[in-house]
């Protein structure tokens, strides 16, 4: 379970900015939620909150049992490498690595053996129909393909939470629709995701549960 109590998130420079103000929700686990924001609304910023390359300025974030502020900088590491599976708009892969290669990074960061981490890499691989391209430098692979490897990347540390900024940003609406019928079957093998975007179409299309985020606030929540 992801859970939010009375979060807020305070920039400091020359002047004060508050991006996300007393936020509290709960997400079950296994379900498929999905904030929904214009530009500048906070969502990313709360994303960052959850998966700890941010904290919040005020309030208490607990995931998987975990609460996050009281963690220090080795446990913080070990929870985004373990717990938290990150895919970005812009994938943030090697192009000139293979495929094999892209996914199994976490795992060479971990300490896993060459043969356990490949095996375990191929597994997600195949999870994501990308198997057959294992040996492709990554520049060589379309938009969508990046993604679903990205995708299998984050899964590798047979991560619990995944989330998901803007995943379909930079794809067409096909290879779009692939990336999220993807990320929706994740909840069927116990995972839980949550999508940001600001693209409500698609957050009725696909999510369990969806937060609108306005202002910094949640203005909305359907269940």
């Amino acid at each position: 379970m992801i859970k939010l109590e009375n979060v807020s998130k305070t920039f400091k420079d020359n002047n004060q900015l508050e991006v996300l103000k007393n936020i509290s929700f709960e997400i079950e686990d296994n379900t498929f939620t999905t904030i929904v924001g214009k530009s500048g609304s906070g969502k990313t910023t709360l994303m960052n909150i959850i998966g700890s390359i941010d904290v919040p300025t005020s309030g208490d974030v607990y995931v998987c049992d975990k609460h996050l502020n009281n963690l220090n900088d080795k446990e913080i590491s070990e929870y985004r490498n373990k717990t938290i599976g990150f895919v970005f708009q812009s994938f943030y892969l090697e192009q000139q690595f293979s495929v094999l290669e892209n996914v199994c990074m976490p795992l060479v960061i971990a300490g896993v053996k060459r043969k356990e981490r490949e095996e375990t890499a191929r597994k997600y691989l195949a999870l994501l129909d990308m198997l057959d391209k294992e040996k492709t430098k990554v520049y060589k692979l379309s938009g969508g393909e990046k993604q679903r490897v990205a995708i299998a990347r984050a899964l590798v540390n047979d991560a619990k939470v995944i989330l998901a900024d803007e995943p379909t940003g930079n794809l067409d609406t096909k290879n779009g629709t692939i990336v999220l019928d993807e990320l929706k079957k994740l909840t069927k093998i116990g995972k839980t995701v949550v999508l940001i975007t600001h693209n409500m179409e698609d957050a009725k299309k696909y999510s369990d549960r969806i937060l609108l985020l306005k202002d910094g606030v949640i203005s909305y929540e359907n269940n």
